[in-house]
């Protein structure tokens, strides 16, 4: 029988004299392999190759043939073993040693190559952005460095100048949220109601956001600038209630999904049969279930931070380190997302 993935090849050179057995042979081998796959996929194999790629089955066959040929007539087998030359491939196809493991692509990836995909999305440099700002802030806020120095002064321009550069990589980035709206398939109710909440609440925050642009950055009269951040900062966080309590749905389904594939793999090692497929997606679950674990810690976190802006500032909650760290996490936890998604 030949196989799917040979391990070894042998490169076969046929005379004239020869040539109508050899094609016999590998006609008997062509039909059996027909019958073990689909049909019609076999049927055309190399007849008008002068040196068809045949697998070891058929090369022990040539060998009977010859071995024949030695009962016959000494001229037969001698001038079938001159004209005749196998050769084995020194190169055989590596045959893996676990059919269901799948490589990992992401580690085989070149770092350069991934950076340059990373760097080449909005959020990719959105949130590297976003962690220089608030690594800055974390560091004014904790009154490390003197007020009189210009270190100070440059950090505080820094920080003011980022934070207006993020707000220009949200211009239209409403339309996510719109189309993330549409072409969801709600299964409930509450769902639907919860969905409109999340994508509702964050596609009003991003529209609202490139008018705090504008007035920003002077084309719109300035004092709209603090009731527009007002807007911005209640839409973000109604849509952050949406998305925490969406999340926490999810993260209750993979939890049950959990279970069932735990069960799966028990019984996959009594039986000593697919264990390492079960477990494979036991792990890949599981993975699943992190980055949905810091996915909502991402949303507290920014969540805390628009609750700081709807109060000014005040509050226990709302002091300049604490909301600077929690931007800080969001930046981390996003960003590791996002390198990892790329």
């Amino acid at each position: 029988m030949l196989s799917n993935r040979p391990c070894s090849r042998v490169m076969v050179t046929l005379s004239a004299v020869t040539l109508q057995k050899v094609i016999e042979v590998t006609e008997s081998h062509g039909k059996q392999e027909a019958s073990r796959r689909d049909k019609g996929r076999a049927g055309k194999r190399a007849r008008d190759s002068i040196s068809p790629r045949i697998s070891l089955s058929l090369a022990k066959d040539l060998y009977r043939l010859r071995n024949s040929c030695y009962t016959l007539s000494p001229a037969i087998s001698s001038l079938f073993c001159t004209t005749t030359t196998i050769t084995m491939d020194p190169k055989p196809s590596p045959t893996p040693q676990n059919a269901n493991e799948i490589p990992n692509k992401q580690g085989q990836r070149d770092f350069l190559n991934h950076l340059e995909v990373y760097l080449a999305k909005r959020d990719g440099v959105d949130k590297l952005l976003k962690i220089s700002r608030y690594a800055t802030k974390i560091i004014l806020a904790s009154s490390v460095l003197p007020e009189t120095l210009i270190v100070t002064k440059r950090l505080k321009s820094f920080e003011s100048s980022v934070g207006l550069s993020r707000k220009a990589f949200r211009l239209g980035k409403f339309v996510q949220d719109v189309n993330a709206l549409r072409g969801s398939h709600f299964d409930s109710k509450q769902e639907t109601i919860l969905s409109i909440i999340a994508y509702g609440g964050e596609g009003l925050y991003y529209f609202v956001e490139q008018f705090v642009w504008l007035a920003k950055s002077g084309l719109i009269d300035s004092k709209h600038s603090k009731s527009l951040g007002k807007i911005s900062a209640w839409t973000e966080f109604v849509g952050y209630i949406g998305s925490i309590s969406l999340k926490f749905r999810d993260l209750k389904k993979l939890s049950e999904d959990e279970v069932c594939l735990e069960s799966s793999v028990e019984i996959a090692v009594t039986r000593g049969v697919g264990r390492q497929e079960e477990e494979r997606r036991l792990w890949k679950l599981r993975e699943k279930k992190l980055v949905k674990k810091l996915s909502i810690v991402q949303d507290f976190a920014d969540g805390l931070m628009a609750l700081a802006d709807i109060r000014d500032g005040r509050g226990q909650f709302s002091g300049p380190l604490l909301v600077s760290c929690a931007g800080l996490l969001s930046a981390l936890i996003s960003t590791h997302k996002n390198w990892v998604s790329c």
